[in-house]
């Protein structure tokens, strides 16, 4: 006879099931909507980015530079010279420093000046001291000559693309992060400088500035929004905010209504989620339900037990294989197949 299944533990009263709270999770990533039919259109590709709110940029290719895989994983295959030109041509995207060094669209920018007054960090310090008008210099070389990259304005090209930053690429980034300059284009993976003026829309520059707690306000709420249902903490991670004063602006969202607090089987802190957000497909959520069965366990924060739910298959882009969560590394588990047990034997 096949093994009885475990009996499942009820929901606790007023506490949302997990198997919704992943429903809606995948819902709101744009995993529970159906593919376009046909050729993928740019507005699709443009629809994708808006819901997701971000799409981090990384220098990591090993099927193609990683940012082309979250559009891909939600419509299929589609022209990656879309995404380029929505970023690059279209100016309906730009380039800022959003999760990490992300693509967001061009209205959010209003929403993230206020991270570009804090102060330059310990190098870009130290050169400023060594020669103040550096910045400025490299500022009128960009009027007068157009877009540069940092190979182009001296650095060796070798430390200017990505990690090795020479002294002007230091300096790039610093007006990069202050917003007195932005990227313009990208020339294989190296960013391409040029003044806001000359690359971005006249009505997102001439756009207001909230209030920077106003900002993050409105950060957190897209943050629901692209997440579906999460934790304060969790909330305040999409767009990289300071979590104390994160936590802070979502309690004060969900007493004024416009954040709904809730408490998710097995999550050991309080979730939120948009007041009107609907309810996930009732396929979605019948899969869901099916895909917490065979949930693992693991230590969540101060060592409480969090279930960890296996993805739906047919939810998972491309349908590939169960992933197996919490494996012992390759190594520690050649060890346990040698005979003698963990430790092994000398080979002889």
């Amino acid at each position: 006879m096949p093994p009885a299944r475990p009996a499942r533990r009820a929901v606790p009263p007023g506490a949302m099931s997990l198997a919704e709270a992943r429903a809606r999770a995948l819902a709101a990533q744009g995993f529970a909507s159906p593919r376009p039919r046909g050729v993928v259109g740019l507005a699709s590709v443009r629809d994708t980015v808006d819901r997701l709110g971000l799409v981090q940029l990384d220098s990591v290719q090993v099927l193609v530079r990683s940012h082309y895989l979250p559009v891909f994983s939600r419509l299929g295959p589609y022209d990656r010279a879309h995404l380029d030109r929505l970023a690059y041509r279209d100016r309906a995207l730009f380039e800022y420093w959003g999760h990490e060094a992300s693509l967001l669209p061009v209205r959010l920018h209003p929403l993230l000046r206020w991270r570009m007054q804090r102060k330059p960090w310990a190098e870009v310090d130290a050169l400023l001291r060594a020669r103040p008008d550096a910045a400025e210099a490299l500022l009128r070389r960009i009027d007068a000559e157009g877009p540069l990259t940092a190979s182009d304005v001296g650095d060796d090209p070798r430390q200017g693309a990505w990690w090795g930053w020479g002294p002007t690429k230091h300096l790039l980034e610093w007006l990069f992060r202050s917003g007195r300059l932005t990227a313009a284009d990208r020339r294989g993976f190296e960013r391409v400088y040029d003044r806001p003026e000359r690359v971005l829309p006249r009505e997102v520059l001439d756009a207001p500035t909230p209030p920077p707690d106003d900002a993050r306000r409105e950060l957190l709420l897209l943050s629901a929004r692209a997440l579906g249902v999460a934790t304060a903490l969790e909330l305040a991670d999409y767009y990289r905010l300071h979590k104390p004063t994160a936590r802070t602006l979502v309690e004060g969202l969900a007493a004024e209504g416009r954040l709904r607090c809730v408490r998710v089987e097995g999550v050991p802190h309080d979730a939120f989620l948009l007041p009107d957000a609907p309810a996930p497909p009732r396929r979605v959520a019948a899969r869901a339900a099916r895909a917490v069965r065979p949930a693992r366990l693991r230590a969540g924060p101060h060592g409480a037990p969090v279930r960890v739910p296996l993805p739906p298959r047919d939810l998972r882009p491309g349908g590939e294989a169960r992933p197996r969560l919490l494996r012992a590394p390759v190594s520690a588990r050649r060890r346990a197949r040698r005979p003698g047990g963990p430790q092994g034997r000398p080979r002889p």
